[in-house]
């Protein structure tokens, strides 16, 4: 349901440039390394503003359990959003999470973050301006950093 995705990589990263260019997405590079999600939060609504969208949604690359259905489900939440609230994906006991769908009134202060704290700040001083949807299990908080927690997750996944 998406119109556009983007997604936002390092000028470096070849091999996922190459990946990515088989999809029909619009890749965003930046220059600098290890400088946060908070620059890259921040480049990417820079990026995307021009093309004046509704809305962003955030999803972290990290993040497998997310699938189409849980996205479709979040722009649908946001498209009957007439309060233009931040819709955000938490577990099935509530437990805050991602993705995060923030609507254009917000983009100012995103493209304020910088470092490595991505939203949090935002979320947590604008709390009453969010409507959370409970997705399965723990899919909003599954987060994969390592080749051995993505081999765990791998082999939990075989399981069920």
């Amino acid at each position: 349901k998406a119109s556009n995705v983007s997604i936002i990589i390092q000028k470096k990263d070849l091999e996922i440039e190459n990946v990515l260019s088989l999809l029909p997405v619009k890749i965003l590079k930046t220059r600098f390394e290890n400088i946060g999600i908070g620059y890259s939060i921040s480049k990417g609504i820079e990026l995307l503003k021009k093309n004046d969208p509704d809305g962003v949604l955030i999803l972290l690359g990290d993040m497998p359990d997310i699938t189409a259905k849980h996205i479709n489900r979040m722009i649908d939440e946001f498209i009957n959003n007439s309060l233009q609230k931040i819709i955000r994906a938490c577990s099935q006991n509530m437990i805050p999470g991602n993705p995060v769908l923030f609507p254009k009134s917000f983009f100012g202060l995103l493209l304020k973050l910088k470092g490595d704290q991505g939203a949090s700040q935002i979320l947590n001083n604008h709390g009453e301006m969010i409507k959370y949807i409970k997705l399965p299990d723990m899919n909003a908080l599954t987060d994969i950093d390592t080749q051995e927690q993505f081999d765990d997750w791998k082999r939990k996944k075989s399981f069920s």
